[in-house]
């Protein structure tokens, strides 16, 4: 978005590194099926509780998309991928701390009452 194809690109993955495209969020959104789908089985084999398990799931999938959304808009304002900018930065940091959030309330605050009832 934003540049002729074929400039300067990103070793080994060819995506421009001088404007956006929409490459890097495609490849994102595909890869979500390679990381989603075994990341259900280690839940399901995990001795944690089924409710714990599909809040860590949804949490997962909620956390992949705003990845995806990220790298969407960072591609649609005409952004490259590499070097990061320092709003690129702040999304990935606020996105980063707010999938750690979501996973321990998934976890310790809202899996305690079942965790406690158990013993």
């Amino acid at each position: 978005m934003g540049g002729s194809d074929g400039d300067r690109g990103i070793p080994l993955l060819g995506w421009s590194a001088e404007h956006g495209g929409l490459r890097a969020p495609h490849f994102a959104g595909l890869r979500a099926l390679q990381v989603l789908i075994p990341f259900a089985f280690t839940l399901r084999r995990s001795r944690i509780s089924g409710e714990v398990n599909a809040r860590l799931m949804v949490t997962a999938a909620a956390s992949y998309f705003g990845v995806f959304v990220i790298l969407l808009a960072q591609a649609l304002s005409g952004k490259s991928l590499l070097p990061l900018e320092a709003s690129s930065i702040a999304m990935f940091a606020m996105w980063a701390l707010s999938t750690a959030v979501c996973a321990w309330i998934a976890t310790v605050r809202l899996g305690l009452p079942a965790a406690a009832e158990t013993y």
